[in-house]
């Protein structure tokens, strides 16, 4: 499910494997494009890892998603 593969993702991240924690949440939003968990952790990655661009290109499909208000709230505050 969503809620265990953000973990896995948050987990992998904390570890420094970027790299399988990035195609772990593109995988996931593949799965559930309608949730933004994954959306926005994967954002919030990529603000860490400096890839602001890449993290504000995930903005416009977070936006979409309903019920969002807070994760596009919270990837918004950490690109700035």
């Amino acid at each position: 499910n969503v809620v265990c593969r953000a973990s896995l993702g948050t987990l992998l991240a904390g570890q420094g494997r970027v790299v399988e924690a990035e195609a772990l949440y593109r995988a996931t939003m593949d799965a559930f494009p309608e949730n933004p968990v994954c959306i926005n952790q994967l954002g919030l990655m990529l603000v860490d890892l400096g890839r602001d661009g890449d993290a504000r290109a995930l903005l416009p499909r977070l936006r979409a998603l309903p019920k969002s208000g807070r994760a596009v709230a919270e990837l918004e505050a950490a690109l700035k």
